[in-house]
């Protein structure tokens, strides 16, 4: 019961001023213990919620709480706020494990932080559930419908959605435990690819690391090393093998060398 609650809650057409939620509350408690609203949402089941129990902040309703806990400590730069173009989509997981990109997870509050560099994608530890797809759409369509949004989790789940191509994307990010799931890997490829369906990001945020994912992509002398590496220097047999047939290549190489050098200058004759 608790996840159907939470997915009526949570709808964009459910919300209810915020005043309205927390007056009605305040009648519900006693004067002997007395809890904020703020932590009675904490003890919600969307584990992607991280209330901050300070009343500075003026809350339109409990969707616009959900999405300030997700993006309230991502900062926009300047650049990215003011494009409006259109990036080239980043390769799946396992295309860019192809060039040698690696993925590292990090245990953060923030789901946002997503990095690029060196060949290193580091990306926050994400939880998904029964109500993920649920509470992501909701917040997809809250962020198009308020001007004053910037498309944060819509920029998230692009991100997201172009990682995510078959079961294998799922399954490597889960077991670098980059997603904490409850549910099974088909299920989570079918749901980040639906939750972005029809969105469009008048401001994206990783426009920049789109563009160092693509040109590393794109470096040919990185695909080659990590064919190297990985198909002839992944155990020691294979490495052995390889040693062995440049030295082989290397040593006929010079006899050649020197079986030329002999036809055009013969040796001088003797006394």
């Amino acid at each position: 019961m608790a996840w159907e609650i939470t997915n009526d809650l949570f709808l964009l057409e459910n919300q209810l001023p915020w005043c309205v939620l927390d007056r009605l509350f305040n009648l519900t408690q006693s004067n002997a213990e007395r809890r904020s609203l703020l932590n009675l949402l904490s003890s919600f089941p969307l584990y992607v919620l991280r209330t901050r129990d300070d009343h500075q902040i003026q809350y339109k309703h409990l969707l616009d709480c959900l999405l300030t806990s997700f993006a309230e400590t991502y900062t926009v730069t300047q650049a990215d706020h003011l494009s409006f173009l259109k990036v080239d989509p980043i390769p799946s997981v396992t295309e860019l494990l192809k060039v040698g990109v690696r993925f590292q997870t990090r245990y953060e509050e923030n789901s946002l932080n997503v990095t690029f560099r060196d060949g290193v994608m580091t990306i926050p530890r994400t939880k998904v559930s029964e109500i993920t797809e649920c509470i992501f759409v909701n917040l997809v369509a809250f962020e198009h419908c308020d001007p004053s949004k910037v498309h944060k989790i819509t920029s998230y789940l692009k991100l997201l959605k172009d990682l995510i191509n078959t079961t294998k994307d799922v399954d490597f990010l889960k077991q670098r435990e980059i997603l904490a799931m409850s549910l099974s890997s088909e299920t989570i490829a079918s749901v980040f690819n639906r939750v972005y369906n029809d969105a469009y990001d008048y401001v994206f945020l990783y426009t920049d690391l789109y563009d160092e994912v693509n040109a590393y992509y794109r470096r040919r002398r990185n695909r080659w090393r990590y064919i190297l590496k990985h198909d002839y220097f992944n155990n020691p047999w294979t490495s052995l093998s390889v040693i062995a047939a440049t030295l082989i290549l290397l040593f006929t190489l010079l006899q050649t060398t020197y079986s030329i050098l002999s036809y055009h200058r013969p040796p001088s004759p003797t006394c």
